[in-house]
């Protein structure tokens, strides 16, 4: 079930290595903290902001990208890629007993990195999700 999509701006820190993705238009309601990342939700549930600690590692489990410009070794990403990400488009939908949060990540030249981050929240309904959500 496709829950919501956004778009968001993207700014990357490298000094403290991370990746900071939200919105200016759409508030924050809730936010939940898993590992690396920390997720901002609207009221509606839909993903409006992602501020991902030690970027270059943590995004490296979780992009799916053929350019070989973006990886610095084999566990890390290029932080001068990731300081060119520009903008960034999530979708979240639920799928099974996982809440998905699928990552597109544009770079200036226009290099997509694509990335899934498969969240194990209990989610038979919307309406379930939601209440999951107003509650962290």
């Amino acid at each position: 079930m496709q829950i919501g999509t956004h778009a968001l701006q993207s700014d990357f820190d490298a000094e403290s290595d991370t990746l900071y993705l939200y919105s200016k238009k759409v508030p924050v309601a809730s936010s939940v903290e898993l590992g690396n990342l920390l997720i901002d939700f609207a009221k509606d549930g839909t993903v409006v902001g992602i501020e991902c600690l030690n970027a270059t590692q943590t995004l490296a489990h979780m992009v799916i990208v053929s350019h070989p410009t973006i990886w610095k070794d084999k566990t890390r990403l290029d932080e001068a890629m990731l300081a060119q990400v520009k903008k960034a488009h999530v979708s979240v939908h639920t799928e099974a007993d996982l809440f998905v949060i699928a990552i597109e990540l544009y770079t200036q030249d226009q290099q997509v990195l694509k990335g899934n981050l498969g969240v194990p929240i209990p989610t038979g309904s919307e309406k379930e999700l939601l209440k999951v959500l107003k509650t962290v």
